[in-house]
């Protein structure tokens, strides 16, 4: 099911989290993807391109020196595609508790329609590379991706959590003696994360880039989807995390389906401001 905000349309086909080659890990340019798109019979999409304010990350500093081409090309390609194709200007940051001053300070200077935050890095060390996992034990590493959620998702700034399970691609790959299963992220405080989301009104991604993955299954797993519904989670966003635009849309009828079968309505990015102010108001 899928929500329509007072002239905003939620089309029935739309993915809110795609990379063009103004990221470091994407050779797709924007127009590339909105032809693409259309092609699938996709009618909104969201660029959502890396900020990382971390220097061992590829895309350190890319978009902060390249912001406002970054907007003007989107800019120019929305003029171009309308009304067949609308195009949303988001932003995926690589959030970091002790880099809040300078994505609040980037968020501030520059309009985006929506933010997607994602965790990345821990202590500056990528979740996919494998020192994280041979220099903390399981034990300590699921405690700090955790601790970094709850700093998350009480940032002011912070709107949708993506991918919130991430660990779990470095996880499959490197703690073999530990097995990977998602109730052991929710026992270690996952549950709270999304209780503490639904309260505040930031909203949850299914992403599917994990069907196309080791694991094989969405971001996040389904026991997460079903917790989150239980502390009274009600409202997802849909991304596909292309970063080729083959991989737009991908596998988004399974991720429908599961949403529909939680009862969880999938939301447009139009709809962030009124469901954030549901969740004020309950206070």
């Amino acid at each position: 099911m899928f929500i329509v905000e007072e002239g905003h349309a939620a089309h029935l086909e739309s993915d809110y989290h795609i990379h063009s080659s103004f990221s470091a890990d994407s050779n797709s340019g924007l127009e590339l993807i909105c032809f693409t798109a259309l092609r699938s019979g996709i009618r909104e999409i969201g660029i959502t391109d890396h900020l990382s304010f971390n220097p061992h990350d590829p895309n350190f500093g890319l978009l902060n020196q390249s912001v406002s081409s970054y907007i003007r090309e989107i800019e120019k390609q929305r003029k171009r595609f309308a009304p067949r194709l609308n195009i949303l200007t988001g932003v995926e940051i690589d959030y970091a508790w002790e880099k809040e001053k300078e994505i609040a300070s980037f968020l501030s200077a520059y309009s985006f329609d929506y933010h997607l935050f994602s965790i990345h890095h821990i202590d500056g060390i990528s979740l996919m590379d494998r020192c994280f996992y041979e220099k903390y034990a399981p034990e300590e590493g699921i405690k700090k991706y955790i601790d970094a959620l709850k700093y998350a998702v009480l940032f002011p700034y912070t709107q949708i959590i993506a991918h919130i399970d991430w660990i779990k691609r470095g996880w499959q790959k490197y703690w073999l003696d530990f097995p990977y299963h998602s109730e052991i992220l929710l026992d270690f405080g996952l549950d709270g994360i999304l209780k503490t989301m639904a309260d505040r009104g930031i909203i949850l991604e299914i992403n599917t880039s994990g069907y196309r993955r080791e694991g094989g299954e969405a971001f996040p797993a389904f026991p997460v989807l079903c917790c989150y519904r239980d502390v009274g989670g009600k409202y997802c966003i849909l991304g596909s995390d292309a970063h080729q635009a083959g991989e737009i849309a991908y596998r988004f009828a399974e991720a429908h389906k599961m949403a529909a079968y939680l009862g969880l309505q999938l939301i447009t990015p139009g709809y962030l401001k009124k469901v954030n102010n549901q969740a004020l108001n309950k206070y």
